[in-house]
C-alpha cells in the first residue's frame, strides 16, 4: 500500500556532515519531494464519432482504449461495476480466478476502489476531502500521509476493458445491433490486428515461471473473442460482456488463457457520493526524512555532546 521512496547512502551521510538544523532540512526536503506538479491544462477530450466504429480504427482506439482519467474527463462523475473471470490451462496446474471490481468518482473529485479476488485477496481505497484511507481485504482503513501511487491504482481497477482491448492486439471488428437503452450496441468478434510494439525480447536465461510469462507475452496469439458492448452517444462504454481466448506454445509447453469480463457504467453525471470510513488507523510510524532517521538510530551529536 505504499511507495517507498529510497535514498542513496551516500547522500544521507553527506547530509549528517553538513551540520546545521536537521528540522529545516527536512521540511525543506519534504516540500521538493511533495512539491505538486506543474499545471498543464489538459486539452479538452475530442467528440467522438460513435457512428464510425465499425470502420475506423482510430474511433476503436478512444472508445476501447479509454483511460479513467478520459472518462474523468468527460463526465465528471461516475459509478463502474465489473466482473472478471481469468482461467489458464496447458502444462501446468490448472487456475482460475474472479474479480470484483468497483469504481465511484464523485464530481467533487472523492473516490472510491474496491477490487476483491475469490482467493481471498483484495483491497480498498477511498479519496475524501484530499485525505487518503487505504486497507487490505480484512484489515482496518489506515490514514496514508502520501497519495503515491494513487492514479496507477485508479486506472488499474478500472482498465479492465482496456486492458483486454490492449491483449487483443486491437484485433476486434463491430457490427451494429441497435439501439439500446441510451446507447448503441455492437456484437464484437475478431478482426485485423493491430498490435503495439513489443519491447525488445529477453535472450539470456530464464527460469520456468518467467519463460512461461515471456512465451505469453510474445507468442500468444488470439483463438476467440466474442461478445456484446454499448456505446453511448459520447462514445463511452456503458456496458461491455466480452470473451477472449489466447494461446501461446513454445520451449514452456502449451497454454491457454481465458477472460470474461462484464463491466456496467452507471450514473454518469450523476450525484455519486463518497464517505469517509467511520473507522481509520494512523499510519505506521516512518522516519521522516534522512536526518530523522539517522537521529532516531543515535547517529546524529547533539548540542550538548550527548546522544538521545
Amino acid at each position: 500500500m505504499r511507495t517507498v521512496l529510497a535514498v542513496p547512502l551516500s547522500a544521507v551521510v553527506l547530509s549528517a556532515a553538513c551540520g546545521g538544523s536537521h528540522g529545516a532540512e527536512n521540511a525543506r526536503a519534504k516540500a521538493r519531494i511533495f512539491a505538486p506538479a506543474a499545471d498543464f491544462s489538459i486539452p479538452a477530450p475530442r467528440p467522438i464519432d460513435v457512428k464510425t466504429l465499425e470502420r475506423s480504427p482510430s474511433t476503436q482506439d478512444a472508445i476501447l482504449g479509454m483511460s479513467e482519467t478520459e472518462l474523468r474527463e468527460r463526465v465528471g462523475s461516475f459509478r463502474l461495476r465489473a466482473k472478471l473471470r481469468l482461467s489458464f490451462s496447458g502444462s501446468g496446474r490448472p487456475v482460475a480466478i474472479d474479480e470484483e471490481r468497483l469504481v465511484e468518482q464523485s464530481r467533487t473529485g472523492d473516490l472510491h476502489l474496491r477490487l476483491l479476488e475469490t482467493n481471498g485477496a483484495g483491497m480498498e481505497i477511498l479519496f475524501v476531502a484530499g485525505k487518503l484511507y487505504g486497507r487490505s481485504r480484512y484489515g482496518p482503513f489506515v490514514l496514508r500521509d502520501r497519495q503515491s501511487g494513487l492514479a496507477q491504482q485508479r486506472e488499474e481497477v478500472a482498465g479492465a476493458l482496456a486492458t483486454l482491448y490492449a491483449l487483443s492486439d486491437r484485433g476486434l471488428s463491430f457490427r451494429e445491433l441497435g439501439a439500446g437503452q441510451g446507447c448503441a450496441r455492437f456484437a464484437v468478434a475478431s478482426g485485423p490486428s493491430r498490435p503495439e510494439p513489443a519491447p525488445p525480447r529477453f535472450v539470456g536465461r530464464l527460469d520456468a515461471d518467467t519463460l512461461k510469462r515471456f512465451q505469453f507475452v510474445y507468442d500468444r496469439r488470439v483463438t476467440e473473442i466474442g461478445g456484446e458492448i454499448c456505446v453511448n452517444p459520447q462514445g463511452i462504454v456503458t456496458e461491455a460482456r466480452v470473451s477472449m481466448r489466447w494461446a501461446a506454445a513454445g520451449d514452456a509447453g502449451n497454454g491457454e488463457a481465458h477472460a470474461e469480463l462484464e463491466e456496467s457504467l452507471t450514473d454518469l453525471g450523476g450525484e455519486v457520493r463518497v464517505d469517509a470510513p467511520e473507522r481509520y488507523e494512523p499510519e505506521p510510524h516512518r522516519p521522516r526524512g534522512p536526518f530523522d532517521t539517522l537521529d532516531r538510530f543515535g547517529f546524529v551529536p547533539h548540542a550538548d555532546g550527548g546522544e538521545e
